[in-house]
């Protein structure tokens, strides 16, 4: 649902009066990176073979992680 995406609860509290636009944003990227981190985390432990991407090479493994989705079958 909407309401659970992030971002979203804060910005509602703001609509709400019960947290102030400053504490809503620090809160939402909070809650980002934490939702990041899940990511992270369910990737590692359930694609354990899957190619790594580290930012400074994102662009030229791109080719190689999609190569990996499709060879097991993980493409819709």
């Amino acid at each position: 649902p909407l309401t659970k995406a992030v971002g979203v609860p804060e910005l509602l509290a703001v609509h709400r009066g019960t947290l102030s636009l400053g504490a809503a944003i620090t809160a939402a990227q909070a809650a980002s990176r934490q939702y990041a981190k899940r990511q992270t985390t369910w990737c590692r432990t359930q694609l354990g073979t899957a190619p790594r991407s580290y930012t400074q090479d994102y662009c030229a493994q791109t080719g190689d992680f999609f190569s990996f989705l499709d060879a097991n079958r993980l493409t819709g």
